[in-house]
């Protein structure tokens, strides 16, 4: 998705489209634009950009199979991982069946074992598929993130 002016458009509309957008590959200008959008939108919406912390992982849910998945993943985790976990639950900007869930783990990760662990429990496919191309490409930082309302 080309955006040609970020001002007259609704903001978590276009913010989900591009963070979900399948037309990523090998366009690098997308990702600028994005970050362009993402700075307007957090003035104009009252939104602000939140990184994982080095233990923690941003699961993207976008619908209430995708949240059914993702518990019975949680179990799987806990078989292989051990219980020495937490998780907080809460609606995207969009609203409800969207989520946001932040799972905080009992040691650190890097951005690969994050992407990794994210798409295991269920996370949004082209989040994280854009997250793996965000990580490839060395001028850009942050391969995950979320945003939420201030």
């Amino acid at each position: 998705m080309y955006v040609d002016n970020p001002d007259n458009l609704d903001g978590d509309k276009i913010l989900l489209e591009m963070m979900d957008r399948d037309e990523i590959h090998g366009h690098k200008h997308v990702f600028e634009k994005t970050n362009v959008l993402i700075s307007r939108i957090n003035k104009t919406k009252g939104l602000k950009i939140v990184y994982p912390k080095n233990n923690e992982l941003f699961i993207d849910i976008d619908t209430e199979k995708q949240w059914l998945d993702f518990q019975e993943r949680m179990v799987v985790y806990t078989n292989h991982f051990g219980n020495d976990h937490t998780y907080k639950v809460s609606p995207s900007i969009s609203g409800l069946p969207h989520r946001h869930i932040v799972v905080t783990l009992p040691f650190e990760i890097n951005d690969i074992m994050r992407i990794a662990l994210q798409a295991v429990l269920g996370s949004s496919p082209s989040r994280e598929c854009m997250s793996i191309y965000k990580l490839l490409d060395d001028d850009l930082q942050h391969p995950t993130l979320f945003m939420e309302r201030v």
